[in-house]
């Protein structure tokens, strides 16, 4: 009687001991799969501050080796197929710019860079949204203490308008990886910004139809950062996260 109890005794501590290495192993692997998509956010986090500061980089040598204006780059990436990126069909065709292709940011003898791809970065409940899945060139919005602008900027003449680059609706642990050295919390928009008529990519024309001004934290003058939507009856729609990147302080 006292090996048949000692027997289940020792049976019981056995499977006790394998609980707690099945819920440690349990814990150990939940850590690690949030470990790794903090990794996979930083890396895509970086992947967007590269393409952006190419982009900044293509905009300076446009202006300065092929003596393109600030009214006369255009994002015209051939959204029609043809293989004509000069081609006034196309979405963001900038009529301003030379028809050699000389100051397009995708053509070869412009900027010959490629659009950017969001895939894996956002979020997929916006696919209905404008923009959704693309990273659009903004003419029409100024920033407090960027470039010319002042106070309440939204009301200084066109020429205080920011060229900006947006990447719009990727992941809140993307928008933090962003932010790591820019600012301690994401900043909250509550105006319209790119999704306000007639916000559109940039086709030559600047306008200071709205500016960016966060609250709780402050983005004045900051030429990067990732901000949220918190307004409901603003767009683009409340709880999603928008990376902006200045590419010429106007």
């Amino acid at each position: 009687m006292k090996n048949e109890n000692g027997n289940a005794l020792f049976l019981i501590l056995i499977a006790v001991a394998l609980f707690a290495a099945l819920s440690y192993a349990i814990t150990q692997s939940g850590r690690g799969g949030a470990g790794i998509n903090k990794e996979q956010a930083a890396i895509n986090a970086a992947k967007i501050e590269q393409y952006a500061s190419q982009m900044q980089q293509k905009i300076q040598r446009l202006v300065t080796l092929n003596h393109c204006s600030a009214n006369e780059i255009s994002f015209n990436n051939d959204s029609d197929g043809d293989g004509n990126y000069v081609d006034a069909d196309d979405d963001n065709n900038n009529p301003n710019s030379p028809t050699d292709g000389s100051c397009h940011m995708f053509h070869k003898a412009g900027g010959d860079m490629v659009p950017f791809k969001m895939d894996g970065m956002i979020d997929i409940a916006q696919s209905a949204e404008k923009y959704y899945g693309e990273a659009p060139v903004i003419g029409l919005l100024c920033i407090d203490g960027v470039g010319t602008g002042s106070v309440d900027c939204q009301n200084d003449p066109a020429s205080a308008a920011d060229l900006i680059l947006f990447f719009p609706y990727i992941s809140e642990a993307i928008c933090e990886a962003l932010n790591k050295n820019i600012i301690s919390t994401i900043p909250k928009e509550a105006n319209d910004f790119y999704h306000g008529s007639p916000a559109s990519w940039f086709t030559g024309t600047y306008d200071t139809f709205s500016r960016l001004q966060a609250s709780g934290t402050s983005i004045d003058g900051k030429y990067s950062a990732c901000i949220e939507s918190a307004n409901a009856a603003t767009n683009p729609p409340p709880d999603t996260y928008h990376y902006y990147f200045v590419l010429i302080g106007r």
